[in-house]
C-alpha cells in the first residue's frame, strides 16, 4: 500500500457500460511516465492508451500553461491511489491568489463571496495544495518537489491490472476512469482536497489547529454551516451528511463521502448518491464515466482555469452520446477535407 498521500479507489461491480471520447489538448500537459511494471504487462498498449485518453479529457478542460509530470505503475492490491507532492500555503495568500486571478467566472465569484479574510474552517492559518496547483498559482516554493527530476513536484498513480478490463469489451474496471480520479486528486481535490483524512496520523488536535484543504472550504452540513469533523455522525447520533456547496451552504452540489477511511474512501470524495460521478468513493466496474460538472466546479474554485470545454461541462451541459459523437466526427471530416480542398 502507498504511504498517507495515498488515496484507495474501492469499486463496486455492475454490469453497466459508458461511452467516452477525449477531449482536445488544451493548455495543460500532462505528461505521462510509464514505468517498467507498467510497460511489461501484455496489455501494455491498451492500458496507455487508456492513460493517455484520460489525460487528454483533462488536459482539453483546464486551460493554464504548465506541464504536470506524473508516473504510472501497476501495484498489486490497489485499484487507484496516488501520492503526490503536497504543501502548505498561507491561508490569506492563498484567499489573495484567487482573487487576483484573470478571467473569474461566476461560480468563483459566487465561492469567493463565502471566503472572509481569515480561514473559516478551522484556527489554522495555511491551505494544503498540491504542486501543480501551488504552480499554478504562481509559487511551488511551498511544495517540495520529489528526488526523481521526472516527477519533480506532480506525482505518482498506481493502478491494479488484475482489476481492469483489457479490452473495450472485456470485464473490469475502467482504467481510464480510475486514471481520471486519481487525476483530479493530483490536482488538490478529491482526497487530496481534505486534510481530514491526514488528521488521522497527525493527532486529534489537527482538527483545530492544522492545514485545511481546498474543498475543506466548502464543506457544509447545512445552509450556512460548515463541516469539518470525520465523524460519521452528528451530536444527535444520526448520520451526518455533509455536501459541496459555493454558495454558502444554500445550493447542494453534491455529497461528501462522510465515512471517509471507514468505508475505504476519502472525504473529499463524492459519497455516490445517485448518478454515478468520477470522484465517487466507490466507482463501478464495466463503466466508463467522464469528468462531470460538479469536477469541474471543484477544479475551477481551487484556482484552476477552465477552457471553453470546461466551462460548458461547468455550466451543466453533457458530453454526447457516441451515436452523437460519431455523426459529429464524420461531419466535422466533411467540412475538415472541404477546408481543405477549398485551399488548393
Amino acid at each position: 500500500m502507498l504511504k498517507s498521500r495515498s488515496t484507495i479507489l474501492v469499486l463496486a461491480a455492475t454490469a453497466a457500460v459508458g461511452c467516452h471520447v477525449a477531449a482536445v489538448q488544451a493548455n495543460l500537459n500532462i505528461v505521462p511516465i510509464f514505468d517498467s511494471s507498467f510497460t511489461s504487462s501484455p496489455y501494455a498498449s491498451y492500458f496507455e492508451s487508456q492513460v493517455n485518453s484520460a489525460i487528454s479529457e483533462l488536459d482539453g478542460y483546464i486551460a493554464n500553461p504548465i506541464t504536470v509530470h506524473v508516473d504510472f505503475s501497476n501495484e498489486a492490491g490497489v485499484i487507484g491511489s496516488n501520492v503526490t507532492a503536497i504543501g502548505s500555503i498561507p491561508y490569506t495568500t492563498y484567499l489573495a491568489q484567487l482573487k487576483a486571478r484573470s478571467s473569474p467566472t461566476t461560480y468563483d465569484t459566487t465561492a469567493l463571496a463565502t471566503l472572509p479574510s481569515s480561514n473559516p474552517v478551522n484556527s489554522g492559518t495555511t491551505v494544503a495544495i498540491t504542486g501543480p496547483l501551488a504552480q499554478v498559482l504562481g509559487d511551488s516554493s511551498y511544495v517540495t518537489p520529489y528526488a526523481n527530476p521526472q516527477v519533480g513536484i506532480g506525482g505518482y498513480i498506481s493502478v491494479g491490472f488484475s482489476y481492469m478490463a483489457t479490452s473495450p469489451t472485456s470485464t473490469g474496471y475502467n482504467l481510464e476512469t480510475v486514471v481520471l480520479h486519481e487525476l483530479d486528486e493530483v490536482l488538490s481535490i478529491g482526497g487530496n482536497g481534505s486534510e481530514l483524512n491526514q488528521s488521522f496520523y497527525e493527532g486529534s488536535n489537527y482538527l483545530s489547529t492544522g492545514s485545511i484543504g481546498t474543498m475543506d472550504l466548502y464543506r457544509y452540513s447545512a445552509k450556512g454551516v460548515r463541516s469539518y469533523t470525520t465523524s460519521p455522525t452528528n451530536a444527535s447520533g444520526q448520520p451526518l451528511y455533509t455536501y459541496f456547496s459555493i454558495d454558502g451552504g444554500k445550493t447542494i452540489l453534491t455529497y461528501f463521502n462522510q465515512q471517509g477511511y471507514n468505508n475505504g474512501g476519502d472525504f473529499a470524495d463524492w459519497a455516490g448518491y445517485g448518478t454515478k460521478q468520477v470522484q465517487d468513493y466507490s466507482l463501478t466496474s464495466n463503466t466508463s464515466l467522464n469528468l462531470g460538472r460538479n469536477e469541474l466546479i471543484a477544479l475551477d474554485v481551487a484556482g484552476w482555469t477552465l477552457t471553453s470545454s470546461g466551462l460548458s461541462v461547468e455550466a451543466g451541459n453533457s458530453v454526447p452520446e457516441c451515436s452523437t459523437l460519431a455523426i459529429l466526427g464524420v461531419m466535422s471530416a466533411m467540412l475538415l477535407l472541404r477546408r481543405r480542398t477549398s485551399r488548393q
